[in-house]
């Protein structure tokens, strides 16, 4: 073999041990943690509430952005057709190519549609109030009232829209109250949520909402009761007898009103009803003696406080023949007994354990050293209670005294133990 062949065969064999030893060395990538930091809103040029009326507007992320989220994740209200808007890195020109509304407030407004180069969304949404012209300062506020009181640690996500359902606006709110200036003067949609799973979105049903229309002018003042969506139908639960008088029915949920009520006995004989009182979940009804029969309960339009309607709810049960034999007592007044009130024509309030036949009631207000009787009316009320207030102004710094005859009774005949009278004193003008 002459020396060139040995060279070649030894510079064959020297390629062929390199590669080898390069496969045998070959390792994965270790690429570093992922990237799960949000993007944010770090500067605006023109600042926040500045004219811009130049025509520019240039904001400035901590991250690069999405160019095709950015299209989808940004609005302006009001409209601005005539607009070209370029993304490049960390930052979005605005570029407008139209004569602006004079003496109006622009929304730039940002939400978590927009994302970064690795799919990260904007950490929350949130809206920039820039000037055409006179900055107006019109002012929405309010408090935020929860069905559930644990929601009180979520953010509330809150979005304004014009009368025809543009997006003007959009903020997370957060503690007991809220308040948001620049505003123009205009009538509003409101739509309020709480995102409690993180998902972007309003979930029907499991999560709390609200929405209405305002008038914004001025200040104005709304409050936010964020209430869980509700469209099952209230039903009866059990219908008991408490005495051969006297029904207590139990509901699904809570009922804020009914249309009818009838009881069917044997024969189809109505029972005659002589009154009912609704609070909560439950029904109290009183009735005509009962026989140990078998009648059927119908109630119709049983609305719930989420204005859901049962039409027509039937259930039956037997007759009682105990009679109810406990007296009505006083449970409280308002004002308390003994204490003093500011107005001259108080609404005196007393709370009785029964429901009370109202033909039994007997009331008398007078002075309190018996010398002067004082004209009153009776104000309407559930059929457990009395409330009447004065035709006259009564006189301040002296005592009054009202008084609940010992003929009061419930519809089984049975009496109050004895008078009961409610003292009080009148000390304001007012």
């Amino acid at each position: 073999m002459n020396r060139v062949s040995k060279l070649l065969v030894l510079t064959t064999l020297l390629f062929f041990t390199v590669l080898q030893t390069a496969c045998g060395s070959k390792r994965n990538p270790t690429g570093g943690p992922e990237d799960t930091s949000k993007p944010e809103l770090l500067a605006s040029l023109p600042a926040e509430f500045a004219d811009i009326s130049g025509g520019l507007i240039e904001l400035t992320f901590s991250k690069h952005l999405d160019k095709s989220s950015v299209t989808t994740g940004l609005y302006i209200y009001p409209l601005i057709q005539n607009k070209k808007v370029v993304v490049e890195r960390n930052k979005i020109t605005i570029r407008i190519n139209e004569p602006l509304l004079q003496d109006t407030n622009y929304f730039v407004t940002l939400t978590n549609r927009i994302k970064d180069i690795r799919g990260n969304a904007l950490k929350e949404n949130q809206s920039l109030v820039f000037a055409s012209g006179t900055l107006q300062r019109n002012r929405l506020s309010g408090t935020l009232i929860y069905e559930d009181e644990t929601d009180r640690v979520f953010p509330l996500q809150f979005s304004l829209f014009s009368a025809d359902s543009l997006q003007v606006f959009s903020r997370q709110i957060s503690g007991a109250a809220f308040a948001i200036d620049e505003l123009n003067p205009a009538t509003h949609i409101y739509r309020a949520y709480i995102d409690k799973n993180a998902n972007n979105r309003y979930d029907f049903s499991t999560e709390p909402w609200t929405e209405g229309r305002v008038n914004i002018r001025g200040v104005a003042s709304l409050d936010l009761n964020m209430a869980y969506a509700d469209t099952s139908l209230p039903r009866i639960r059990t219908v008991r007898t408490v005495s051969n008088r006297e029904l207590l029915v139990s509901f699904s949920e809570t009922i804020s009103s009914l249309d009818g009520l009838t009881i069917a006995g044997p024969n189809s004989v109505e029972l005659p009803i002589q009154a009912h009182y609704l609070e909560g979940e439950t029904l109290v009804i009183i009735t005509a003696e009962q026989a140990r029969a078998d009648y059927e309960l119908r109630i119709t339009g049983l609305t719930d406080r989420k204005r859901n309607v049962s039409r027509d709810l039937r259930s039956r049960f037997t007759g009682s023949v105990s009679g109810d034999t406990a007296a009505p007592q006083v449970l409280g007044t308002n004002p308390r007994n003994g204490t003093a009130v500011q107005s001259l024509k108080p609404e005196l309030v007393i709370n009785i354990s029964e429901v009370i036949n109202p033909a039994t009631i007997n009331l008398e207000l007078r002075s309190a050293d018996g010398s002067q009787a004082v004209a009153f009316e009776k104000l309407s009320s559930n059929p457990k209670q009395i409330r009447v207030r004065p035709t006259v102004n009564l006189a301040a710094n002296r005592s009054y005294t009202l008084s609940v005859g010992g003929n009061l009774a419930d519809y089984s005949g049975n009496r109050l133990a004895e008078s009961y009278i409610l003292n009080f004193l009148v000390l304001g003008s007012n």
